[in-house]
């Protein structure tokens, strides 16, 4: 406990468990004085083991096998499987879907820690399905101007886009294969993903599964030629 111009500090620290399960943790920090409690500063962590490569979601049965947070606005949000199951790329019966409903709504899913440990050549590759929609009549919205993102942050929360995928670019509906390089990253301790959607529309759902890390050979020996003894 410290005092600093008059005021009544405590200092505190907390340290996270880096083994087992992965959880989303959120701590909030309240100053009191005599009219009571002001605004929380608030901080995130994610306590439990890294998850290591290679890494695979695909929200089977319509459930995540790993840490998955999300946060929307306008009370938007991404969806894990239940109506849009239907839609698997890899029909395990499970997906992350995002129908708009508002426009100008803006959907995040992040990812739990992930450690390269140096890997070689690891790609980040994902399966994303732009729905072909009629407009429904209450805006008068163009989905061309919506806007995906993918995002990586390394040893901390913060986030900068690795790729943007333009509805504009996509002429037909039907699951497409991404791949982003991730090698920038290997000596990182841990990277997280994100996937996000700038919805300018309310017309244009999206589906978003198997999602995998893995490292990638690229000096792989191929067998050219075989020749055996007559007799042996």
């Amino acid at each position: 406990k410290t005092d600093i111009d008059g005021y009544s500090c405590v200092d505190e620290s907390v340290t996270t468990d880096n083994t087992g399960d992965q959880s989303l943790l959120e701590y909030a920090v309240f100053a009191e004085s005599a009219q009571g409690l002001g605004y929380p500063a608030t901080a995130f962590c994610i306590d439990g083991a890294n998850y290591t490569l290679p890494f695979v979601e695909s929200f089977a049965d319509s459930k995540p096998q790993h840490l998955w947070f999300f946060n929307g606005t306008n009370g938007e949000a991404w969806e894990i499987g239940d109506d849009w199951s239907y839609y698997s790329q890899d029909d395990d019966d499970g997906l992350l879907a995002y129908r708009p409903a508002v426009p100008g709504s803006e959907v995040t899913a992040y990812s739990g820690k992930i450690a390269l440990n140096g890997a070689k050549n690891p790609v980040l590759s994902f399966y994303l399905n732009k729905l072909s929609y009629e407009n429904n009549g209450f805006y008068e919205t163009d989905p061309d101007d919506d806007v995906f993102e993918v995002l990586i942050a390394a040893d901390g929360f913060d986030l900068n886009t690795i790729k943007t995928i333009r509805m504009a670019d996509i002429k037909e509906s039907g699951y497409k294969l991404y791949e982003v390089p991730l090698n920038d990253y290997v000596d990182c301790d841990f990277i997280m993903i994100a996937f996000k959607e700038n919805a300018v529309s309310d017309q244009t759902p999206i589906m978003l599964d198997n999602i995998k890390i893995e490292s990638r050979m690229t000096d792989n020996l191929s067998l050219l030629d075989v020749t055996a003894p007559e007799s042996v």
